[in-house]
């Protein structure tokens, strides 16, 4: 993976743990794919970044709001 891959997927990571505290400013997020998203967040996973319950907790953010 490279640099670039992996500073994408650390932000997917760290928007996810932090989407869900309460704040009055509005979240921007970068325009990336779901299919990225997912790519991303299981490279982090296979990196140790993340232990399963976080990454399937992760994975099941992503793909309910893309529903």
């Amino acid at each position: 993976m490279t640099r670039t891959s992996t500073i994408a997927a650390a932000a997917v990571v760290a928007a996810l743990l932090v989407g869900g505290c309460a704040s009055d400013a509005p979240m921007t997020t970068a325009n990336v794919s779901l299919g990225q998203q997912l790519i991303d967040l299981k490279d982090a996973h296979d990196k140790g970044a993340l232990s399963d319950k976080e990454y399937k907790n992760a994975r099941e953010r992503i793909i309910d709001n893309a529903r």
